[in-house]
């Protein structure tokens, strides 16, 4: 019993420890800045030239060649739909997968498989659209800020918010800074039986983005951190 007891603290320590990683890691402080890298104002530039950078008076020391920027600035938030249950056409013989928040909570970092298929037709009669291989995923219904990164085109339902990022380099900073941001968009989820956000919400978070080398320094440590605590939880 003392085991069990012990194994389960442990876990719970790997857990806060993960959660940790991820909250330095968006500060800047999990790796070394380098005075070389392209400025993130750069990078956001050359997304949209017009840009206005966002205010990062409230964010004390923000790193040097970092910039402050909303998702919306980064990428196209959409969200996706459900064909009609009752008009069988929509989903018998369907072989384009759709998803559900299921799909996403037992994948990881990758949605690999989908229960459900729809379609051509399902999917031309509903708001769902086939999105591509790479876009993620984030959860805005229920089960709030789930997140993964598609593995192969597919649609989903409305209770997934689709984020297709304008530079594809920045998938994997852009899902980790995701994950450390779930606890804040639980906490202002808001509805009657199931609590849920807006995409209004998701669009208008603000992101502390590093430079895009810099970006793949931080994704890269933290694969190697998350990959040493995920063994200790296998042998336990």
């Amino acid at each position: 019993d003392g085991l069990e007891v012990n194994k389960g603290e442990l876990s719970d320590i790997i857990k806060q420890t993960k959660s940790k990683i991820l909250d330095i890691a968006i500060h800047g402080k999990l790796t070394e800045q380098d005075p070389n890298d392209e400025p993130a104002i750069e990078l956001l530039k050359r997304i949209n030239p017009a840009i206005k950078p966002c205010d990062t008076s409230h964010y004390g020391n923000l790193p040097k060649g970092w910039a402050i920027c909303k998702l919306n600035d980064i990428a196209k938030i959409t969200a996706g739909g459900t064909p009609s249950r009752k008009i069988t056409s929509y989903w018998d013989g369907g072989t384009i997968p759709w998803l559900k928040i299921a799909d996403m909570t037992t994948s990881g970092k990758y949605v690999r498989t989908a229960s459900e298929y729809i379609t051509e037709e399902g999917m031309k009669n509903s708001s769902t659209k086939l999105m591509r291989k790479g876009t993620l995923l984030y959860t805005i219904f229920a089960s709030i800020g789930e997140v993964g990164i598609l593995d192969f085109d597919a649609t989903c339902n409305q209770a997934i918010a689709n984020i297709d990022l304008h530079i594809s380099e920045m998938t994997d900073y852009i899902y980790y800074y995701l994950r450390n941001l779930q606890a804040y968009m639980y906490s202002i989820s808001k509805g009657c039986t199931q609590q849920n956000i807006n995409q209004g919400i998701l669009k208008s978070a603000t992101i502390p983005l590093p430079p895009l080398t810099e970006q793949k320094r931080i994704a890269d440590q933290i694969e190697i951190i998350f990959a040493s605590l995920d063994t200790i939880t296998a042998e336990l």
